[in-house]
């Protein structure tokens, strides 16, 4: 028996933009794998910490929301292909913790032009459905740079980014 089409549709560039994300999400994932393997052999084992979480929940939970999407039209995203990152012009723990600002920021970006080519084409569930992942992107960047300016301001009056490092491997109460 052939499987039939779902009746339900969704606009053909609104599915690419999806699986974009989606893509987007694991190659997140990806890039912070590689970021706490960097860190952790710099001796930075708090930070490595908080990048291993991060790369689970980049893969895990937030690929998932766009699967859940996908798969409300019966659409089955690709097997994301992941590339190795560059991280040649990135030599310091600064510079990785920027590179993942930077990302996040990136991430931001694309879901906004995401959400807007739902609206353009009238794929308004999905609209909202972007916006509340939108929503929850925003909070990561403000994190990433909380991150960010937390170890720039260690590194620069003398306590080190050992000290955030520290807070860090301890847990969440005392980071």
């Amino acid at each position: 028996m052939l499987r039939k089409d779902s009746p339900l549709s969704l606009d053909e560039h609104v599915r690419t933009s999806l699986q974009e994300r989606h893509q987007d999400e694991h190659n997140a994932g990806h890039l912070y794998d590689r970021v706490a393997e960097r860190l952790y052999h710099e001796g930075y084992a708090g930070l490595a910490q908080h990048f291993r979480a991060a790369a689970a929940e980049e893969r895990g939970p937030h690929a998932q929301r766009l699967e859940d999407i996908l798969h409300a039209f019966d659409i089955d995203p690709p097997h994301p292909r992941i590339e190795e990152p560059d991280l040649r012009d990135h030599e310091t723990a600064l510079d990785l913790l920027y590179l993942a600002w930077n990302t996040e920021a990136e991430l931001a970006r694309r879901y906004e032009k995401t959400k807007a080519l739902a609206a353009e084409n009238g794929e308004l569930a999905v609209e909202a459905m972007i916006d509340a992942i939108l929503e929850s992107q925003l909070r990561e960047v403000a994190e990433a740079r909380a991150l960010y300016r937390r170890c720039e301001s260690a590194a620069s009056d003398g306590t080190g980014l050992m000290a955030v490092d520290i807070s860090l491997a301890a847990g969440p109460a005392a980071g």
